[in-house]
């Protein structure tokens, strides 16, 4: 593959998109967009082997108005990078969406704003790639108001692949203001790790949908350890961790302010005999550090009790035979801090 660079004229969409299409049309490099503020005024997409670079967050700024999306990564093999991106109204739809793609990267950004849908929204059943060293922030009370949001495609592989690298990598992130950091659905796996949430608001910080709750399949597989998830904006029954549907691993974790670290609940609508549909099950909690009431508790909603049970649905020990994915991830280089700084 031939390599070039182009710079952008302006943070503009239309010189951005204008030097990523010449870069992907030479068979792919870096574009890079100038120091300064600019109002982005459309959206820009990057398609396989094209690497988007700001001057840094701090001098290339982006701003956006409006619900539309903004930035499209549709293929293999790219990379946003070095740059702030930033509704001016805090009622951005999804800031940065990203299609069924392999090896992407998202990294040292600031995402703020995107309140009514989310920073990053990944869909696809073969996507996979790393978001780390964001800092995302929402407006402290909105609607959807999500950090990440990783969709399959509606199936359910039989093997949840824990472990591997098939998965939408989420690693050391700031979070605040959000109402879940991440949620999941239709087949999704993710992997939040060594992640920091603060101020969360209405609801939990981790998130995994079971099933007809936006997707048919509801979550596949979440590995989420090494976080500090902390300082809700409300209080009352606050979890820090959700679980609704699928199966993995929750460890590792500091949790300080809510009143249930890792709460089990039966998706809206679900009845009937044992098991019901993709419901939580090989769940594996362990090494969780927490000052809440509960450790594990479980919803009302739906007699969750009656479906979800410890040593048959979940354990409190490690996973037998798991080994967490390499960390950092391949595709991040680097010697890197585990938890990034919130100021």
């Amino acid at each position: 593959m031939r390599c070039t660079t182009a710079t952008a004229s302006s943070g503009t969409a239309s010189a951005i998109q204008s030097a990523a299409d010449t870069v992907y049309g030479a068979g792919g490099g870096t574009v890079r967009i100038p120091a300064g503020t600019f109002n982005l005024g459309g959206s820009v997409t990057i398609r396989s082997n094209v690497k988007l670079i700001g001057a840094g967050t701090d001098s290339t700024v982006l701003r956006t108005s409006g619900t539309s999306q903004v930035i499209r990564v549709q293929g293999d093999n790219t990379r946003l990078s070095g740059f702030s991106l930033i509704s001016t109204n805090y009622d951005g739809g999804n800031g940065i969406t990203v299609g069924n793609c392999a090896d992407f990267r998202i990294d040292h950004l600031r995402i703020e704003g995107y309140s009514s849908q989310a920073a990053i929204y990944v869909r696809g059943g073969d996507a996979r790639g790393v978001i780390d060293h964001n800092r995302i922030i929402n407006k402290p009370a909105s609607s959807l108001n999500y950090g990440v949001v990783v969709y399959g495609d509606d199936t359910w592989n039989p093997d949840p692949q824990l472990g591997t690298k098939y998965a939408v990598f989420i690693e050391n992130n700031t979070f605040t203001n959000t109402r879940h950091a991440v949620a999941s659905n239709a087949g999704a796996h993710y992997v939040f790790r060594y992640n920091l949430v603060q101020r969360g608001v209405a609801g939990q910080a981790v998130d995994a949908h079971g099933p007809y709750y936006g997707g048919k399949e509801g979550t596949r597989a979440f590995e989420v350890y090494g976080n500090v998830i902390e300082d809700p904006q409300s209080s009352g029954s606050e979890r820090a961790i959700c679980i609704r549907g699928g199966g993995g691993v929750i460890f590792d974790n500091t949790i300080r302010g809510y009143k249930y670290a890792v709460l089990f609940r039966i998706e809206d609508g679900q009845s009937g005999s044992y098991p019901l549909y993709h419901q939580p099950q090989e769940v594996y909690i362990w090494n969780n550090s927490y000052d809440g009431q509960y450790g594990v508790g479980y919803s009302s909603l739906n007699n969750t009790s009656s479906y979800i049970r410890e040593n048959r649905d979940w354990f409190a020990h490690a996973m037998p035979g798991y080994t967490p994915y390499q960390y950092p991830h391949p595709l991040v280089s680097g010697n890197l801090v585990k938890r990034p700084n919130p100021n």
